[in-house]
């Protein structure tokens, strides 16, 4: 139907108008089967990432049930920390490292990346995460 087929692309642009890697970029057409082909996901094991996936899932378990306890963030520094239980889950969503606030005596049960924690803060790579626990 061309009438979906334009307010689908239409849709697209304006929900892709807000994300940086498409500024000034041609929004990939959704009707376009090169689009579809280009958008499969590989399946090319990534060992990594697979024992990421794992140690999370694991690590989930262990979290206590129910919504967050509280949630802090700086929009403009990019970072966002999510207390549940003892646990603290801090993201960096910044091209550069931050240091997002952590609990005193906490230590990193999982990170994304190399997480450093000192003076009650803790130093995490550009988009990078780490769940700590107190």
């Amino acid at each position: 139907d061309r009438r979906i087929a334009q307010a689908t692309r239409a849709g697209r642009r304006r929900e892709f108008a807000s994300f940086a890697a498409f500024a000034g970029a041609e929004v990939p057409d959704p009707q376009d089967p090169a689009t579809f082909a280009r958008s499969k996901l590989a399946r090319r094991r990534d060992a990594r990432l697979a024992r990421l996936y794992a140690e999370l899932l694991r690590v989930r378990r262990a979290l206590p049930r129910g919504d967050a306890d509280a949630v802090v963030f700086d929009e403009d520094a990019r970072w966002l920390a999510v207390d549940r239980g003892r646990y603290r889950l801090c993201a960096n969503f910044a091209a550069r490292p931050r240091d997002v606030p952590a609990p005193g005596g906490a230590e990193v049960v999982i990170a994304t990346h190399r997480a450093q924690l000192a003076g009650g803060r803790v130093r995490l790579p550009p988009r990078a995460g780490a769940l700590i626990g107190s």
